[in-house]
């Protein structure tokens, strides 16, 4: 038997086991094969169809997410501004109120500073008066009556209007 040249009866008998072969891989396996490959690429194409879907959906959430970012930059900024703003005013508020409080606090120490002086003026005109009444007694040697017309008469004489008593008074 030549290696090259197959004989007849080898030839006819592969021929048959191969067609026989080939019925009962078509009638059997190559169905499911076909099934699983068809399987297959629909499964790819709806994959693909999904990542089409989901890179649409992340551009558009990209966009969005850009858009949102910069639309609550502005809202930031809006509020930082009206802060500062209001910031500000309650400053002003605030030192115009202490302006207003510093100069009722300087009124009323400059009233009280008139009533004590006021005060101090009548309290020195009746020191004054008694010392004036003292001394004369002890230059009279006699004591004197208190009577309203010597009272009125003293006191007429150191009247607080007298410059030398506010010169006394004044610092």
């Amino acid at each position: 038997m030549n290696i090259i040249t197959p004989s007849f009866g080898l030839i006819f008998w592969q021929t048959i086991i191969f067609l026989l072969m080939l019925f009962i891989l078509g009638k059997f396996t190559w169905k499911p094969i076909l099934n699983f490959i068809e399987t297959r690429e629909k499964y790819i194409e709806n994959s693909l169809d999904n990542a089409k879907k989901v890179r649409n959906e992340l551009y558009h959430l990209q966009f969005y997410k850009e858009h949102w970012i910069k639309e609550s930059n502005l809202q930031i900024d809006i509020i930082l501004r009206e802060a500062r703003n209001m910031s500000n005013l309650i400053r002003l508020e605030s030192l115009q109120r202490d302006k207003r409080y510093k100069k009722k606090m300087i009124l009323q120490a400059r009233c009280l500073l008139e009533k004590e002086k006021e005060a101090a003026k009548v309290y020195i005109q009746n020191h004054i008066a008694h010392l004036a009444i003292d001394i004369s007694e002890k230059l009279m040697g006699k004591k004197l009556q208190k009577n309203k017309e010597q009272e009125d008469i003293i006191f007429n004489r150191c009247n607080p209007s007298n410059q030398i008593f506010d010169l006394l008074i004044t610092p």
